[in-house]
């Protein structure tokens, strides 16, 4: 499986967070995990991420109460 183009609400889905909270990462500067690069086009951000976060799915290590 090869890097992949995604959207901001596609790459948030993935790993189970908000499209806000990566939005927020990227205008911090942070880096994103499994993001190899990242391009825009005026407000939108295309993002490609690399085939190992692909396989891991929707892994998130949040609690559930």
């Amino acid at each position: 499986m090869k890097a992949k183009d995604m959207t901001v609400a596609e790459y948030a889905n993935l790993r189970g967070i908000t499209p806000g909270a990566v939005r927020k990462a990227i205008m911090m500067g942070h880096n994103l995990p499994g993001v190899i690069s990242r391009r825009t086009f005026g407000k939108s951000h295309v993002l490609r991420v690399s085939a190992s976060l692909q396989r891991c799915g929707n892994n998130s290590s949040k609690k559930v109460a």
